[in-house]
């Protein structure tokens, strides 16, 4: 790749395979030539607070055992973060209407009841899970139902755990529900109230990581929802066989509207709705 005009670092081709080995090897993530500007942007900004003279001196402190903290940052800042309040409505229409419902008569019995959101980015689509819950029962919070919500990005993950947002991200949200659920912390940000936060735990967590994942009960929904859709395929195989063995038969997955459960564990889901899957 030739320098950019009027840039201080020249990004070579060969800098730019590091980055994408780096991103596949760290969070399955593949790195098309398309997103070449993006990855010179926004790792120039680290070559310059960290007073490095290249970007090999930056590849070679990702590799290195000092590195780890920059690891985080890196990926951070080479992955994908668009979310907002109820995205693709109609997973929550699904949620609310059917699934909820049955969820949280168990739950009101005892049971426990546990929906998880994979790749959660910010907070947003957890606490929009949460919200429509509060809605079937005003009392969710008080039962042994809770919503994970996890991503590999320990920043973003952050964010979710304050729970406080700017105004504008709420612009979709309903007059009922923003006064409802949030409250004005200043002049431009809200903060989920009480009741929301309490069911919603935040963690960190890679989908591909060496190890199975650690959750110790079944999920009776999941959402994982553009996040695979970013990886490469034997990362998307890793990530499906174990999220067929996560949900509990009868469970629900909701998917991304342009991902699909692979042709490899096709027998393991039921396809009920827009991207939409039952656990067999």
């Amino acid at each position: 790749m030739s320098e950019l005009a009027g840039s201080a670092f020249l990004m070579t081709e060969e800098d730019f395979q590091r980055a994408g080995s780096f991103l596949r090897q760290h969070a399955g993530v593949k790195l098309d030539n398309s997103k070449k500007t993006l990855v010179y942007a926004r790792l120039t900004k680290r070559l310059r607070a960290l007073r490095l003279r290249n970007f090999s001196e930056y590849f070679d402190l990702l590799d290195s055992a000092e590195g780890a903290d920059e690891r985080i940052f890196a990926i951070s800042q080479l992955t994908t973060h668009v979310t907002k309040f109820f995205r693709e409505d109609h997973h929550f229409n699904t949620l609310s209407n059917h699934v909820l419902p049955g969820l949280l008569e168990r739950a009101k019995r005892g049971e426990r009841v546990r929906i998880w959101s994979a790749g959660c980015s910010s907070g947003e689509e957890p606490y929009s899970v949460g919200m429509c819950s509060l809605e079937v029962d005003p009392k969710a919070a008080d039962y042994d139902f809770r919503i994970l919500a996890t991503d590999i990005d320990p920043l973003t993950v952050d964010i979710g755990r304050h729970g406080v947002y700017p105004e504008a991200s709420l612009a979709d949200i309903s007059r009922e529900r923003r006064q409802r659920f949030f409250a004005r912390t200043d002049k431009s940000d809200l903060s989920v109230t009480n009741d929301l936060k309490r069911l919603v735990a935040f963690k960190s967590l890679n989908l591909l990581q060496a190890n199975d994942w650690p959750m110790k009960f079944q999920m009776d929904a999941v959402f994982c929802r553009n996040t695979v859709i970013y990886f490469d395929q034997p990362a998307q195989d890793l990530v499906w066989d174990r999220m067929s063995r996560q949900i509990r038969p009868g469970g629900y997955l909701f998917v991304g509207h342009s991902e699909r459960v692979s042709e490899r564990h096709k027998h393991a889901f039921s396809l009920i709705g827009t991207t939409t899957y039952m656990r067999q």
